[in-house]
C-alpha cells in the first residue's frame, strides 16, 4: 500500500517500474454510482483483476475501495498451496473463486491519505 497526498504519486510509481522495465497495468475506480451500485462494475473489475494476477505484471489500483474486501486473501497472501502454484480466494457477492496468482505478480493499492484521515477506507487495510 502507498499512502499519497495527492494523484502525482501513481505517476512516479510508473515511472519508478519503467526505469526497472517492469510491466505494469493501472486499474482506477470510477465514482459513477450507478455503476458502482448495478454489482457489474465489481463483478468486471474483478474479473480483470482474476487475470492479471495470473501474469508476472504489477497491478497498480486506486480508487477502487467498492473491491478491496473482495481481495482480502490477496492482500494478506492467505494462499492455497498446489504443487508449486498459489491460489487466492476472490470474493463476489454470490461465490467464491479460487484464482492463481504468479509468482512474480505484485498488487500496488494507492490510497489518498485524506481517506485514512476520514476513516473511509476499507476496515481490511
Amino acid at each position: 500500500m502507498l499512502i499519497s497526498e495527492g494523484n502525482v504519486s501513481s505517476d512516479i510509481v510508473k515511472y519508478l517500474l519503467n526505469s526497472l522495465d517492469k510491466k505494469f497495468i493501472v486499474l482506477v475506480g470510477r465514482k459513477n454510482k450507478t455503476d458502482i451500485k448495478s454489482g457489474k462494475y465489481n463483478e468486471e473489475i474483478l474479473g480483470k483483476n482474476k487475470y492479471i494476477m495470473e501474469t508476472d505484471n504489477f497491478l497498480i489500483i486506486r480508487d477502487l475501495d467498492m473491491i478491496y474486501a473482495s481481495l482480502y486473501d490477496l492482500f494478506n497472501q492467505n494462499f492455497s498451496l498446489m504443487g508449486d502454484k498459489k491460489f487466492a480466494i476472490i470474493a463476489l457477492e454470490y461465490a467464491k473463486i479460487s484464482s492463481e496468482v504468479n509468482k512474480d505478480f505484485h498488487v500496488i493499492v494507492i490510497v489518498n491519505k485524506e481517506q485514512i484521515n476520514n476513516l473511509k477506507l476499507d476496515l481490511h487495510f
